[in-house]
Order: C-alpha cells, then sequence, then structure tokens
C-alpha cells in the first residue's frame, strides 16, 4: 500500500509540473506576440495617385474591405451584394465599428414607412445584374470622419451628396425617355437597369436620412456614421450612372442632326398648349382662393420661360448649351402645363371630399357628444376618462362650424379644408375608437380611407411635380420628406384591404410628410437666387449648371452621375 501511495504521490506531482510549465509557456507567447505588435509600425506606406511614397494614416472608422489573396498587398473590392442595404444593416455595421456609449434605435422602432421586408431568395433583377456599386475606394473616404470637421459640416455634405444624385437620377431618367421614344426600348436596356439600380440606392440614402430626423442618435460617433453610409450610397448611384453615361451619349449623338426639326414642332406645339392654359388659368383663379393655386402659382410663367430658352436655342442650333438641353426645357414645360391640369382635376376633386368628410365630421362630433352625455366614465376610452374626449369632440366641433363657413365662400381653399378635417377628424376617431367595437372602428376607416388616400396623392402630387421642376433650389430636406412621404403612402396602399385602420394612419402620415415637403421646396425656392443672368428658368429647373468662374459660361445637364457634370464642365 506504501508503495502504490508514493506511486501515485509522484505522478500528482508531475502533473503539477507539466500543468505550471504549460502556463508558463503560453504567458510567455502571449508577452511575445504583445511584444511584437507594439514593434509594428502604426503607418504604413500606401503608394496613390500622386502621393506615392507618403504616409497614409488609417481612418479609425473606415471597415475592413476584405481581400480575394492575403498574399496580395492590393485590395479588392468585396463580393457582389444585394443593391442596396437596409437601415438596420447600416446600423449594423456602426456597432461592429466601436461600440458607442447608449444604443441609438432598435430595428423595431424604425416604424413601418421606414423598414423592408426580410430579402428572400429571386432570380436577380436590374439592381443585381447591373453589378456591384462601382464606387472606388477613395469614394468610401469622401467624409474624413477623424475628427477634422464637425458633425454640422458633414450633415452639410452628406446633404449636398443627396441633392446632386437626386438632381443627376431626374435628369437622366429624362434623357432615357427621350431615348426610348427615339430608339425603343429594345436599345435602352442597359441604360434603364442602370437608373433602376441607381434608384435603389438613392432610395437607401434618403431612408437612412430621414430615419436620422426621425431618431437623433444618443451619441457623436453613430450620427457621424450613418452620414457617411448616406454619402457612399449617394456614390453608389452616381458611379452608377457614370459607368453608362458614355454609351448612352454615343446612342443620343445618332439623331442630333434631325434634332433641331423635331423640335421646331415641338416648340410650336408647346406655345399653342401654352395659350389654352392661360384661359384655364383665368378660370382656376376665379373659382379658387390664392392660397388654393399657391403650389402652382407660377407654372404658367416658368413654362413660358423655358419655351423661350428652347425657342433660342434652337435658333441658335444649341450655341450656347446645346440642342438636347432645349428638348429637356421643352420636356419640362410640358411637364409644367402637366402638373397645372392635374392640380386643376384635384381642386375640383377636393371640394366634393372636403363636403363629404364635412359631413362625416358632423356624425362624429354628434356620437363623441353623445357618449359624453353617458353616466359615468366611457368603456375602454384611451385617456381612461372623459377629458379626453371631451376635448377632441369640442376642437372637432369648433373646425366642422368654421370649415363649413369658409368652404362655402365665393373663392374657396378646398385642399387647404380638407386638410384641416384630416386634422381634426384624426384625433377624434381615436377618441371614439377605443368606445367602439373592433368591427365598427373597421367600417369607419373603410369610410374614411378614400378621401384620406385621394389628399395623401393630391398632396404628394402637388410636392413631386414642384420639386422636380424646381429642383436647381429645392434643398435635402423637402426631397426626404417627399420620399417618406411617398413610403407612407404605399404602405397604406398596400394595408387597405387587410388593415383598413392602419392604412387610414398611414395615408394620414403620408398627407402630413407631403406637405412638409411642398412647404419646404416653397420656401426653398423664395430663398434662391439665379447664378447668371438669362438662364433664370433652366438654372431653376436643373436644366442647365452655373459654371463655376466668372468668365465660364452655363453647360447642360446629362445622363450620368456628378462625374459626367464635372467632364461637362471641362468641356
Amino acid at each position: 500500500m506504501s508503495a502504490a501511495s508514493g506511486d501515485n504521490n509522484a505522478l500528482s506531482l508531475l502533473a503539477c509540473v507539466l500543468f505550471v510549465v504549460g502556463v508558463v509557456v503560453v504567458v510567455l507567447a502571449v508577452a511575445r506576440r504583445r511584444a511584437a505588435d507594439r514593434s509594428a509600425p502604426r503607418h504604413r506606406l500606401e503608394p496613390d495617385a500622386g502621393h506615392t511614397g507618403r504616409r497614409r494614416r488609417r481612418n479609425p472608422f473606415r471597415r475592413n474591405r476584405p481581400v480575394a489573396d492575403k498574399s496580395k498587398s492590393k485590395r479588392v473590392r468585396p463580393e457582389p451584394t444585394a443593391p442596396s442595404r437596409t437601415v438596420e444593416e447600416t446600423l449594423a455595421e456602426a456597432a461592429l465599428d466601436e461600440p458607442p456609449a447608449s444604443a441609438w434605435a432598435p430595428p423595431d422602432q424604425i416604424g413601418p414607412a421606414l423598414t423592408k421586408p426580410p430579402r428572400t431568395a429571386s432570380p436577380a433583377g436590374p439592381a443585381e445584374r447591373a453589378g456591384p456599386s462601382p464606387v472606388p475606394d477613395r469614394d468610401a473616404d469622401t467624409l474624413d470622419l477623424g475628427g477634422d470637421l464637425s458633425t454640422a459640416r458633414l450633415l452639410a455634405q452628406a446633404d449636398a451628396a443627396l441633392v446632386a444624385a437626386d438632381n443627376a437620377l431626374c435628369t437622366s431618367e429624362q434623357e432615357l425617355s427621350f431615348a426610348q421614344a427615339q430608339h425603343g426600348r429594345d436599345a435602352t436596356v442597359t441604360f434603364v437597369e442602370a437608373v433602376t439600380a441607381a434608384r435603389a440606392d438613392l432610395s437607401e440614402a434618403f431612408r437612412v436620412r430621414q430615419h436620422l430626423d426621425d431618431h437623433e442618435p444618443e451619441d457623436e460617433f453613430s450620427r457621424r456614421r450613418v452620414l457617411r453610409a448616406i454619402v457612399e450610397h449617394c456614390a453608389a448611384a452616381s458611379h452608377r450612372l457614370d459607368a453608362r453615361a458614355e454609351p448612352f451619349e454615343l446612342l443620343r449623338a445618332s439623331e442630333e442632326a434631325r434634332l433641331a426639326s423635331r423640335l421646331t414642332v415641338r416648340r410650336d406645339e408647346a406655345r399653342a398648349r401654352l395659350a389654352v392654359a392661360g384661359t384655364s388659368w383665368k378660370e382656376l383663379t376665379a373659382a379658387y382662393a390664392d392660397s388654393a393655386l399657391a403650389p402652382v402659382i407660377d407654372n404658367l410663367a416658368q413654362a413660358g420661360a423655358r419655351i423661350e430658352f428652347a425657342s433660342a436655342e434652337i435658333e441658335q442650333d444649341g450655341r450656347r448649351t446645346g440642342l438636347r438641353t432645349a428638348q429637356q426645357a421643352l420636356g419640362q414645360a410640358e411637364a409644367l402645363l402637366d402638373a397645372l391640369d392635374l392640380f386643376a382635376a384635384d381642386l375640383a376633386t377636393a371640394e366634393d371630399a372636403a363636403a363629404e368628410l364635412l359631413a362625416d365630421l358632423h356624425a362624429e362630433v354628434a356620437a363623441g357628444k353623445a357618449v359624453l352625455a353617458m353616466a359615468g366614465r366611457p368603456p375602454g376610452n384611451a385617456r381612461g376618462d372623459k377629458v379626453g374626449l371631451a376635448a377632441d369632440v369640442h376642437r372637432a366641433d369648433e373646425a366642422a362650424t368654421e370649415l363649413a363657413t369658409t368652404l362655402a365662400v365665393a373663392r374657396p381653399d378646398p385642399v387647404a379644408g380638407l386638410r384641416r378635417l384630416e386634422e381634426v377628424s384624426g384625433p377624434l376617431g381615436e377618441s371614439l375608437g377605443a368606445v367602439r367595437d373592433p368591427s365598427s372602428r373597421v367600417a369607419h376607416a373603410r369610410e374614411q380611407l378614400d378621401q384620406a388616400m385621394f389628399s395623401a396623392r393630391a398632396t404628394i402630387d402637388a410636392a413631386a411635380a414642384f420639386v422636380l421642376n424646381r429642383r436647381g433650389a429645392v434643398a435635402a430636406r423637402a426631397r426626404t420628406r417627399l420620399f417618406a412621404a411617398r413610403c407612407e403612402l404605399g404602405q397604406a396602399a398596400v394595408a387597405t384591404e387587410a388593415e383598413p385602420v392602419e392604412a387610414l394612419a398611414a395615408a394620414r402620415a403620408a398627407q402630413s410628410l407631403g406637405s412638409q415637403a411642398l412647404a419646404a421646396a416653397r420656401a426653398d425656392v423664395e430663398r434662391w437666387s439665379p447664378a447668371v443672368d438669362g438662364f433664370e428658368a433652366v438654372l431653376l429647373g436643373g436644366i442647365v449648371h452655373a459654371p463655376e468662374e466668372a468668365a465660364g459660361r452655363p453647360y447642360g445637364s446629362r445622363f450620368g452621375g456628378p462625374g459626367t457634370r464635372d467632364r461637362d464642365r471641362a468641356a
């Protein structure tokens, strides 16, 4: 027994010794690794175009890019991915780079209008066929997030990138429509794919920008990181268009010789239509208040100025800015007249819709008063008592009386009346909905949904036409609100059959955002001043760009992104 016990003790001692040796070896290896890391140079030499041999400081906020072969020092682009990223993915990347002090906004708080359904496997669409966003590595560092620029400056750069990319896309879409009319759709497939992919990239940029307004980040890092994501999306959209700019120019150059004669006919038709629109405008001004016509108050004047600009270009054979610029001006003049016709039709429809909604509001007020007359507290009231319901009933009653008077005057503003009715009927409907059974809430939502959808569509159409035809002056806020309004309207259309209550709320949100977009765009135009005399209308429309130098001359917009614009400026 004593011999066996001695053997066991010896084995235990040997095991302890081996364990200690193993720990020592691991500690020494870790210490050696840390010493090697500390001795490694913090900067590496990266030859760059025009800066060979200069040291380049690593940006701590830059994502590491995958490389295809570790034996090669040259960085390569990542593999093609889906054409756009959701806001949740952008936030996830920011969290992986460096955890902020506190979370910004979880995905479930983003809201239905700014989220996207999960991706599923599907055949490649135009964005995928167009390949990954052709953004060179240097464009990912457009914003220096190392601290040299203030966050306010970064925000200004992100908004400027949104405006530039959106303007380029609008011009590219217009140029594409001209090319399709002349050469057919089969000859323009690759350009359609490029525009579709660019639209997806830009939509993600606007989605992130709207989310930034709705959910302000609590820490500086998250805000700056998301601002960079906006610029990267805009750069992706612009590069997709630039990549197809030269082939598109070759396609359109083939029709230059016959363009002047076609534009002459089109100009004469636009002049005749302008005269007819002048008569219609006199009828509108006699029928409606000036406030009702504010979104289209200068459409006739703007259309006439663009027609005259196009006429001058045609007569001079495009020596100033080109015949294609004249074509764009005529197209925009026609769009301004189309917007005027649509707005006139919407005003007539708004009168009928306002009358119906006013009658419905009177019925809702009566129902609210009946609930207030009940003894005790209304069952299930969302406010917990009658105080909130009484306030909503009183507010709606006053508004109904006031609107009944204003809508009956000789020159009413039915759009403003309809908007006011929506504002007061919404809260009252929510308060009454708490005391109604579910089937009654759904039925009432269905009754009001048509008017709400019409009001939202009319407001968005007016804002979209205003922004498109005055994009040379409109800033990022109006464009972002317009994008968000369209998202809400899309959500309302999807939920119309299955969830009318949610659809009604989304339609009202779309109308509110559309009104914000229109108000912001009008304010931008009022503050705007032309940079070159004699080109006011086409500068406002984004058809031509002002030269950077006083001695330069304006130049026309073309299919492509800001890179194409730089090429045109140099030419």
